[in-house]
């Protein structure tokens, strides 16, 4: 039963990582458009609203824009607000300059009503592990699960409304 829960949260892994690569290329690709401002290019011949405006408000969208996409990069492993009392999350990056975007070691963990469940995924490069540690006697396993199994129908579910 821990390898329903072990699926579901490599694929809100995959998921997750395809947002992480979104994100450090729209950093990326703002923070070259910065660079070429402060450099001298002028972008109003490419962008017409850049003639209306200007380079240097050109330059301050595209701050915001860096600003914006790494404040959601740091909170892109965050569980729906209606999870966040009961499962408790811990996560850690750490990023290698030979590396595209940022490895992860997230857990998340479930108070059930039985014991802790614990789901810890690692990530690196595009790949992540998942694995699941149940901390209560053996006979409440499946009930762990299954209470683990009901938040991950409201991750869904909030993920669906959310969209």
């Amino acid at each position: 039963m821990t390898n329903h829960i072990a699926q579901e949260y490599s694929e809100i892994s995959t998921r997750t990582l395809q947002q992480v690569l979104n994100h450090v290329e729209a950093i990326s690709f703002y923070e070259n458009v910065v660079r070429n401002i402060d450099a001298g290019h002028d972008y109003s011949g490419d962008v017409a609203v850049f003639k209306k405006v200007g380079n240097q408000a050109a330059k301050e969208v595209a701050l915001e824009a860096v600003a914006e996409h790494e404040d959601k990069l740091s909170h892109v492993w965050d569980l729906p607000e209606v999870m966040r009392e009961a499962v408790e999350l811990t996560m850690k990056s750490t990023m290698d300059a030979r590396e595209l975007i940022p490895r992860y070691d997230v857990q998340y963990v479930f108070a059930t009503a039985v014991g802790k469940l614990t789901v810890h995924v690692l990530t690196k490069h595009v790949n992540s592990t998942v694995t699941v540690k149940i901390d209560a006697p053996k006979r409440d396993h499946a009930a762990a699960i299954a209470e683990a199994e009901q938040w991950l129908s409201t991750y869904w579910l909030m993920r669906e409304v959310a969209a």
